[in-house]
């Protein structure tokens, strides 16, 4: 999964700076269409060669090969996990995530260019900020397998936080770069995090089920937050006090969620 969505880092990465340019050569009508012909070019290939079952290339899924049935797995059925306290703060810690990123993340042209740097400046570093989100999804994937769920939880999370903070407070080009850098890991985590938190709660058992039913917070973050955010930007006339609630918001996670993360240690220890 984490190899998978780099591609949005990527693409972010790619078209930030080609839509700033797009929109200043051509007004922002024409660079919608230009943007929008690039999505139906790339979009159009992929309906045609996507295969939804193994069946339709001669396979059969991954470890029944050889014709076995598959075995139920560990942990919890949704039905279970929904009577259990750990799996709404599991909920709270993901649109927690979710919402300190994409709460920021979609104003983060307007900060740059409203503390005084310019349109193009700002567009180089939301390519900067798509190159750590896009270095956080395969990395830190790749150090779960190796370090565990909650180290690799504790670590990722710290890192978001620290790029909110400096973020919040830095004014000059290098720290900035340092901060969009460390955000662009938080804005990843949630993708990284979710699926890895829920097999860490509930097991693989019924992992579809539970799994769908979190990401609905997950996805809470991004429809919420913005205008949460652009609202303060409204009442305060700065970005600051969201950077800060932002912070709030993703400290409280990072606690909760290492609370849960080792009470589920715990619980895998004993039984």
């Amino acid at each position: 999964m984490g190899i998978a969505l780099t591609g949005t880092g990527i693409g972010s990465m790619i078209f930030n700076p080609v839509a700033q340019r797009l929109i200043r050569e051509l007004g922002y009508q024409s660079a919608y269409r230009i943007l929008a012909g690039c999505m139906l070019l790339c979009m159009l290939p992929l309906f045609l060669l996507y295969r939804y079952r193994p069946a339709e290339m001669g396979l059969a899924p991954l470890g029944l090969e050889n014709g076995g049935e598959r075995a139920p797995g560990e942990g919890m059925l949704r039905s279970e996990a929904l009577k259990k306290p750990a799996f709404w703060g599991s909920c709270f810690v993901v649109f927690g995530l979710s919402a300190s990123s994409m709460g920021l993340f979609n104003h983060m042209q307007a900060h740059f260019v409203g503390i005084g740097y310019e349109a193009a400046t700002a567009s180089l570093f939301l390519s900067i900020l798509s190159l750590g989100m896009t270095f956080g999804k395969l990395f830190f994937g790749w150090l779960n397998d190796r370090i565990g769920t909650r180290r690799n939880f504790l670590l990722m999370t710290t890192l978001a936080l620290g790029g909110i903070l400096l973020l919040m407070v830095s004014r000059s080009a290098a720290l900035t770069v340092v901060g969009v850098l460390l955000f662009g890991i938080g804005v990843a985590s949630p993708f990284v995090l979710t699926p890895q938190l829920t097999i860490s709660f509930f097991g693989n058992r019924d992992f579809a089920n539970i799994y769908g039913f979190i990401n609905v917070f997950q996805f809470m973050g991004p429809a919420l937050a913005p205008p949460i955010t652009g609202l303060i930007y409204d009442r305060c006339g700065s970005y600051t006090p969201a950077f800060l609630a932002c912070a709030v918001l993703l400290a409280a996670s990072l606690f909760l969620g290492a609370v849960l993360l080792a009470q589920a240690e715990r619980r895998r220890a004993a039984a």
